[in-house]
């Protein structure tokens, strides 16, 4: 009697990472739900490998599942019903669907297997769009490149998290923290349009950049037009809405209604992919924390003195080192640096005191 065929178990990583997969597709990810997924994903290569495997797969079939599923199910159930698990003759597959594992039967139903697989090509194909939604993020010091199914590129700047919703007439992106490049493909019907906090950009299809910091939103356009305006408000009005062309940036104060228009050079758009960073009239606060996005380890800070953190400065400083950054900035304007620990402190000297 021939032995019984190895029944082949399922991958608790890979029911980890579809596990996780589905949390985040599910509701906004926040900072938290982030942070203790990142902790997953490092504790162990394996971690990020299976992730990877169930995220390009899924952003393949994502949008034709419901109707797959609706097909499938009838199909699936009667097969389960006619060949009990203890059948030594046949061997078992797992397939992971969003999370529920469905085990089918190899052989003597391989061709309904495969006429199923032929099903769900022929929905990928002609399904009409359905919503879509998957998160991105990076660490300190990482600078990613995310390639997106409607064709459009990202390259996330470091300690920058996102999500990117997909609708029918819509293509959406908020940017939780960080910054990024887009690089958007055409579509006229589509708009692609990124959420920062109170603000909405907005574009059919262009090259352009959105940084955040926690006072200030900024926008700079490399290529086509870019619409930035309060999300707040739909009319439109000179006072928060604008329309740049390649060349121009914006600036904004969050909670403000004024957008700025200022010129820059399409050229510097992008620098920090080479951790090289461009301070127009910036001030020392939103500085500090472009800067330390690039450092893995360490960081700067200011004490808590009157008025520092609104020091403006100008130059190009490349992020190597905490250390290093905070000599550059503490001779340039004059301060000087209390080390504690990894954490360099910038502070006025005595002959740079506000009250002298």
């Amino acid at each position: 009697m021939p032995a019984d065929p190895e029944k082949p178990t399922s991958s608790s990583t890979l029911d980890e990472a579809i596990a996780w997969h589905t949390r985040l597709r599910d509701s906004m990810a926040t900072p938290s739900v982030m942070e203790e997924f990142r902790a997953w994903k490092n504790a162990a290569p394996v971690n990020a490998t299976a992730y990877t495997q169930a995220l390009q797969f899924w952003q393949n079939l994502d949008h034709a599942r419901p109707a797959v599923l609706e097909h499938f199910s009838s199909d699936v159930e009667d097969v389960l019903k006619a060949s009990p698990q203890n059948d030594p003759w046949f061997e078992w597959f797992g397939v992971y669907l969003d999370g529920f594992r469905f085990t089918f039967l190899h052989a003597r139903y391989a061709a309904l297997v495969a006429s199923l697989v032929l099903v769900a090509f022929i929905f990928i194909q002609n399904i009409p769009y359905q919503d879509q939604r998957v998160s991105y993020a990076t660490a300190r010091g990482e600078i990613s490149q995310v390639k997106l199914r409607d064709g459009s590129s990202l390259v996330l700047n470091a300690d920058t998290n996102i999500n990117v919703r997909y609708h029918r007439r819509s293509r959406d992106v908020y940017l939780l923290q960080g910054g990024a490049i887009f690089d958007v493909a055409h579509n006229q019907k589509r708009p692609f349009i990124v959420h920062a906090a109170d603000s909405k950009i907005t574009v059919l299809g262009t090259r352009f950049e959105v940084d955040l910091t926690p006072d200030n939103i900024k926008v700079a356009v490399a290529r086509g037009l870019v619409g930035v305006a309060s999300d707040a408000r739909q009319k439109a009005n000179t006072a928060y809405s604008l329309k740049l062309k390649p060349g121009e940036q914006s600036n904004h104060t969050i909670g403000q209604e004024k957008y700025t228009r200022s010129t820059i050079d399409p050229a510097q758009i992008g620098s920090w992919q080479d951790h090289v960073l461009v301070f127009d009239n910036a001030t020392l606060k939103e500085s500090v924390s472009r800067l330390n996005r690039h450092f893995a380890k360490g960081a700067l800070a200011l004490a808590a003195e009157p008025d520092i953190a609104q020091i403006r400065l100008s130059g190009v400083f490349k992020a190597v080192t905490p250390e290093a950054s905070a000599a550059q900035l503490a001779q340039l304007l004059s301060l000087d640096v209390q080390v504690n620990k990894d954490t360099f402190v910038l502070q006025r000297t005595s002959d740079n005191s506000p009250d002298k």
